[in-house]
């Protein structure tokens, strides 16, 4: 399900793709420290879960801020969303979701990544609206 705040949603939505998974064996101190390392560089990241020993993605979350904590992270550290669909948490460093509220987060202005099919069908449309376009790539070749 979606996030039921706006803002987390677009913060989702500008998060393109997972930064680390936990495998079936579970997190260990490595995790914890990679969370610590991921969020100081990027605010917030998303963890895809790839196991049911925790129980539920609340409880892995908690874990592996304990983890990410025991290895240096600041305390505070925040489950922004939890997505039972694709097992995938969404953690931010200490004060994002104030950000989020206050529209600071994603930075204004910034845009999600655009996927290969849209950057595809973005050139095909350009391609369209300027024919001569195609014409210069062709002589280019020759």
């Amino acid at each position: 399900a979606p996030p039921e705040h706006p803002g987390v949603e677009k913060a989702w939505r500008f998060l393109r793709k997972q930064l680390m998974s936990i495998g079936s064996k579970g997190a260990g101190p490595t995790h914890g420290n990679s969370l610590r390392q991921l969020l100081e560089a990027h605010t917030t990241i998303k963890v895809k879960i790839n196991t049911g020993m925790y129980g539920s993605l609340e409880e892995a979350a908690k874990f592996l801020i304990k983890l990410a904590e025991e290895a240096g992270a600041p305390e505070g550290i925040e489950v922004l969303h939890c997505r039972a669909s694709d097992n995938t948490i969404m953690f931010g460093m200490p004060g994002t979701m104030s950000k989020i509220d206050m529209g600071q987060y994603p930075p204004p202005g910034a845009k999600a990544p655009i996927s290969k099919k849209k950057k595809r069908a973005l050139a095909k449309e350009y391609e369209l609206k300027n024919p001569q376009s195609k014409k210069k790539k062709a002589n280019n070749k020759k």
